[in-house]
């Protein structure tokens, strides 16, 4: 079979070779004489997808605009130029579609702004005085976070972070804060999304649960109704610590499926590895929020693919990019 394949596919390729500078090769016959051609090399199976095939084979390896196959619902280029396959067009669609890939977005550039970032974050603790006397290094830090990884907490019913997640009891948000926990541990609930744009009001949208009416469930409701419970779980002046602590944290639950972990990366933002003079006048805090696996709940979906349906209460899907509203 794979044999098969291969030589149709050449036969596709040496069709290309023969055309390469006649934009209009595929109009009239020719295109019939093509499929006849490669029919009898694939496998008896695909013999009668053909045309599929060679679709797939010609936007690979001719992507240029051939007559009558542009959808009228797109704006047609002259026959000849290049196809949206082509890898000029390609640059140009990645660009706007997939930053992620330019070299200038790409992963491994963010990793190097980070590291600079925290190079030069910890160049400038270590510089001052009032701040490197608060500053752990790494072995006391790994040391704290081994303690809280099999500390026993009340908000995970008497389990550790590692008997948690390993049972699934519970969903867990790992976090760090300056403020009250009352504004913190369900702020990525209830403030969720960019920050708002001109003419809108003054504080982060899309939040992830509203009520049938519309209303955003707050704190209060997500602990008497939704079993939501959270606690500070370890504190120190120096905001760096605190955050090198979280995202260690964060680390080790990394493998866990998204629901039950509710945190999507670990360590999101450098700047948080920032501290300066102000960070000693208050505390830093690492909490975190437990959720019940809500079993009874029901959710109705209000934007993204399963937008207006009902489905069991999932903690990972709400969490990701929709808002819902739950009911018992």
């Amino acid at each position: 079979m794979v044999k098969a394949l291969m030589a149709a596919k050449a036969a596709v390729q040496s069709w290309v070779d023969e055309h390469a500078n006649s934009p209009k090769a595929l109009v009239g016959n020719e295109r019939v004489k093509l499929e006849e051609t490669v029919r009898p090399l694939l496998p008896l199976g695909k013999r009668n997808k053909v045309k599929t095939f060679v679709n797939n084979q010609l936007s690979r390896r001719r992507p240029i605009i051939d007559p009558k196959s542009t959808n009228y619902k797109y704006a047609k280029k002259a026959v000849g130029q290049a196809a949206g396959q082509a890898p000029s067009e390609k640059k140009k669609s990645n660009a706007i579609n997939n930053p992620g890939w330019n070299a200038i977005n790409s992963p491994a550039a963010a990793a190097a702004v980070k590291a600079e970032t925290e190079a030069r974050n910890l160049e400038m603790i270590r510089d001052n005085p009032d701040l490197v006397k608060h500053l752990m290094e790494e072995d006391e830090i790994e040391d704290i976070v081994e303690e809280l990884w099999n500390t026993r907490f009340e908000t995970l019913d008497g389990q550790t972070l590692s008997e948690n997640f390993e049972s699934g009891k519970k969903a867990v948000y790992i976090f760090l804060t300056k403020q009250l926990i009352e504004k913190e541990s369900a702020r990525f609930l209830t403030e969720r999304g960019a920050l708002p744009k001109e003419g809108e009001p003054d504080k982060r949208n899309r939040p992830v649960f509203e009520d049938t009416e519309g209303k955003v469930i707050g704190r209060e409701a997500l602990i008497a109704d939704c079993g939501m419970r959270d606690e500070f779980i370890h504190k120190s002046l120096l905001r760096w610590n605190e955050a090198k602590i979280e995202a260690a944290l964060q680390d080790r639950a990394q493998h866990f499926p998204l629901g039950l972990r509710l945190h999507r990366q670990s360590c999101m933002g450098p700047t948080m590895l920032w501290s300066n003079p102000a960070d000693l006048k208050v505390l830093t805090f690492v909490g975190i929020t437990t959720f019940p696996i809500l079993a009874g709940f029901t959710m109705l979906h209000r934007e993204g693919p399963h937008a207006g349906k009902w489905s069991e209460m999932d903690l990972g899907s709400a969490t990701r990019s929709t808002t819902v509203c739950i009911q018992h």
